[in-house]
């Protein structure tokens, strides 16, 4: 089964993502902040990523160079 980690600071759009993907066979981890969701991204290593890209605690473009391991401007 496919693991997503879904990111968004919107607890309405959390609860339908995750909803519907579970309803069609996905795991779905959410997160609503950066540290979680980089908590999140280490310990379950998702198969696909949706990343919000303005979150309270931080940005999610530089999360996602994070992850990425380039920290060089897109």
């Amino acid at each position: 089964m496919a693991k997503i980690l879904i990111v968004d600071d919107d607890h309405d759009i959390l609860t339908v993502l995750k909803a519907n993907l579970e309803l069609h066979g996905y795991e779905v981890i959410s997160a609503s902040s950066v540290k979680e969701a980089d908590d999140n991204f280490s310990e379950y290593s998702p198969d696909l990523v949706v990343l919000d890209l303005i979150l309270p605690d931080g940005d999610g473009i530089e999360l996602c160079r994070k992850w990425r391991g380039d920290h060089k401007q897109m």
